[in-house]
């Protein structure tokens, strides 16, 4: 054996790559896709709390589910023709004065372009008549317009308009009230269900900035914007216009959440039953635990294992090795990651592919205990276990 036998997964615990399977987390996966599967059939707006801490693979469910939406997946879970998807990460940062106009622009930015010109293709004559002028002149571009002004009308929608785009609109003004841009969500999700689309769904990552970053007062914007969006579908479905389902699924941490339900007792502002607050968006989304309050937990040791060879396997391919967990030596080095990483995945990926380029550098044959621990320390990265008293 030597290091070039293993040159070819070196690139296996690249973080970013969502395209590995889910190891630990099918229980909290199938609790969501029953959920989702649920909701998509009773008409409603609905929200899915995932907690997890830092690490433990909130943005890698939020990833897989996109992909599952947009039928990127051999599961074949979801139509993507019946379904609009997008992933927002809301701001570390102090959201600016219009949070309910931020957040509705940055819903279309990221369905993007091109599925709105999709969403466009499938309007009829009919259909128009369920906008306002402003939104109708942009789906009228987006489906029919030169290049020019499909750039205005997405520029447009997204808040990003200049005075020049907002003539070609026959718009006086660019997108740049909340309440304007919440009544065209509303309209859109309309919009959406007579064009053939059943839900809307919205993946919101890090939302425990809202509690960490915001100011009170910010928090309370926020949480009226969701309050807001809820009680303006239930108006529409009164009126008959029968919008299409919009579910949230909403990645916190514990302590965010838990920061975020005890947000009115914390400070001086008195909880409330109607209007602004977290406390009337919580009536709404009625959080129960193993419903739609799911949380993942960190790896055991035989899942940190799996989780070593599933990467491992999808970048060697049907190259030969001497064991499943080549270079690493199991169970050594395996015990050593466990020990060190106390099963959080990130940790587990990270450390991996720190020790595989270093042990790829040195020419090592393999990586045993011993080799991790050196490369570990030579980083600064190794913990050393404390003694129990």
């Amino acid at each position: 054996m030597s290091s070039s036998d293993y040159e070819n997964v070196r690139d296996a615990f690249d973080y970013l790559d969502f395209k590995i399977q889910r190891i630990n987390q099918d229980e909290v996966w199938n609790q969501i896709i029953d959920r989702f599967k649920n909701s998509m059939k009773r008409d409603i707006v609905d929200t899915i709390i995932l907690l997890g801490n830092y690490g433990y693979g909130k943005t890698f469910i939020l990833h897989s589910l996109e992909n599952a939406l947009k039928g990127k997946t051999e599961e074949g879970l979801f139509d993507p023709n019946k379904t609009v998807c997008c992933r927002i990460n809301l701001s570390p940062s102090e959201p600016t004065a219009k949070i309910g106009l931020t957040f509705v622009t940055n819903i279309f930015k990221n369905v993007g372009r091109p599925k709105l010109e999709e969403i466009g293709k499938r309007i009829q004559l009919k259909d128009f008549k369920l906008l306002d002028m402003e939104l109708k002149a942009v789906f009228n571009r987006l489906q029919q317009g030169k290049e020019e002004s499909k750039e205005a009308a997405f520029h447009w929608i997204t808040g990003e308009s200049v005075a020049e785009e907002n003539k070609m609109l026959f718009a006086r003004t660019g997108l740049n009230e909340s309440e304007k841009a919440l009544r065209y969500l509303n309209q859109f999700l309309v919009l959406l269900r007579h064009v053939g689309y059943n839900s809307l769904v919205v993946l919101v990552d890090e939302f425990e900035y809202v509690v960490t970053v915001y100011s009170p007062r910010k928090v309370n914007q926020m949480m009226h914007i969701f309050r807001h969006i809820y009680d303006e579908f239930a108006e529409s479905k009164m009126k008959g216009l029968n919008p299409a389902n919009l579910i949230f699924v909403i990645a916190v941490t514990p302590t965010g959440w838990d920061d975020l339900t005890n947000f009115e007792k914390a400070t001086s502002i008195p909880i409330k039953t109607g209007g602004a607050g977290v406390r009337p968006w919580l009536n709404r989304v009625q959080p129960i635990r193993g419903r739609n309050l799911l949380e993942l937990r960190p790896f055991e040791r035989k899942e940190t294992e799996m989780l070593v060879i599933a990467r491992l396997e999808k970048k060697r391919g049907e190259t030969k090795v001497p064991y499943e967990t080549f270079p690493f030596v199991t169970p050594p080095f395996i015990n050593l990651l466990y020990e060190q990483t106390k099963g959080v995945p990130k940790d587990i990926i990270q450390l991996c592919d720190l020790v595989i380029s270093v042990a790829l550098e040195r020419g090592l044959k393999q990586i045993d205990a011993e080799n991790g621990k050196e490369i570990l320390k030579t980083y600064h990265l190794f913990k050393e276990e404390k003694e129990s008293s």
